[in-house]
């Protein structure tokens, strides 16, 4: 053999070595020449969820994204609304039994709920779709938030002091008030009466 031959043979023998080309390989798959790399699965108990936030992937890593902040405005604090209908009312108006009074329930179930109205003057009705028959109710009345007609027969011995009804909701169990308003009512004359505020 050549010196030439020689010297490229030990270069070879060389770089194979250096290479790494010689070390132990794992065996092929039998059928194939793709090798099997064993993997390890890892097995961890998970927390317990805090609402603190979530898993989200991106780019290769998995930071913890944050919940969304909960503001003031997120959480229904229980209240109470009242609307009425209609704005002017007098006895003598054949198109309804007094001033309608509807609740409107925020942050509560109203049917689990006791509401006690009240007037200054005046009283009750109840006038329901069910047999459109006109109820007295009196004054206090105690219901579950149910739609209630506030009227009066005689003028008050004065005109000068407002109507002021007044309807709170309270948790039977615990007597939590959940929520109270007010309607306040204006006499127009001595026989009529317009809403003036409603709280």
């Amino acid at each position: 053999m050549d010196k030439n031959a020689t010297i490229f043979l030990v270069i070879c023998i060389a770089a194979v070595a250096l290479a790494g080309c010689t070390a132990n390989t794992p065996p092929a798959v039998a059928g194939g020449t793709d090798t099997i790399t064993p993997t390890t699965t890892v097995t961890t108990d998970r927390p317990p969820d805090c609402s603190a936030g979530s898993c989200g992937c991106s780019d290769g890593t998995c930071p913890m994204v944050p919940a969304p902040a909960t503001t003031a405005s997120d959480m229904k604090k229980p209240s109470i609304r009242l609307t009425t209908s209609p704005q002017r009312y007098t006895p003598l108006m054949s198109s309804t039994a007094g001033i309608g009074i509807e609740v409107n329930a925020t942050g509560f179930d109203p049917a689990g709920a006791w509401f006690a109205w009240n007037a200054t003057y005046g009283n009750f009705l109840s006038w329901g779709p069910v047999d459109y028959t006109v109820r007295e109710r009196g004054n206090p009345v105690i219901n579950h938030g149910e739609k209630l007609y506030w009227t009066f027969i005689e003028k008050p011995a004065s005109t000068h002091e407002p109507v002021v009804v007044t309807v709170m909701a309270t948790d039977p169990a615990t007597g939590r008030v959940m929520g109270r308003s007010t309607v306040i009512l204006d006499w127009d004359g001595d026989f009529a009466v317009v809403v003036r505020e409603t709280g």
